[in-house]
């Protein structure tokens, strides 16, 4: 989520790219990133089931909801990330056998974890992916 952000700075002959002076109001705009922001991914090797979560303000609570979603005794999380994604990748034909990698998008998490599993097994595939910001 975007959020503005208004900085009033009354600095004479300061410089901010993407930013408008307006009489002593600096207006910077892009998203901003709030405490806490945190998400998890849990993964039951024995069972396939996984939960995720994301944008919750303690890493407790992420880990625990992500745990709850997945659903079975055997559910642990496997990355955890704040501000920032994680992606977990699970081989289909190597039982047991993942990768998971955070990245600072989408594409990036899902790459890394794509590469992880497929160092340690065939036929690797996305099974859950989350951002948190």
């Amino acid at each position: 989520m975007k959020k503005l952000l208004i900085v009033s700075l009354f600095l004479l002959g300061s410089s901010f790219s993407h930013a408008g002076w307006y009489g002593g109001i600096t207006a910077v705009f892009g998203p901003v990133y709030g405490y806490g922001n945190y998400g998890a991914i849990s993964y039951s090797p024995t069972t396939g089931s996984f939960g995720w979560t994301r944008n919750f303000s303690t890493l407790w609570e992420a880990e625990f909801y992500a745990n709850q979603y997945c659903g079975t005794v055997g559910c642990g999380s496997v990355v955890w990330f704040q501000n920032n994604c994680g992606a977990l990748a699970v081989s289909a034909v190597d039982s047991g056998t993942y990768g998971w990698h955070l990245g600072a998008n989408r594409w990036l998490a899902e790459t890394g974890a794509l590469r992880e599993c497929s160092a340690r097994g065939q036929a690797c595939a996305i099974k859950g992916w989350a951002c948190s910001y």
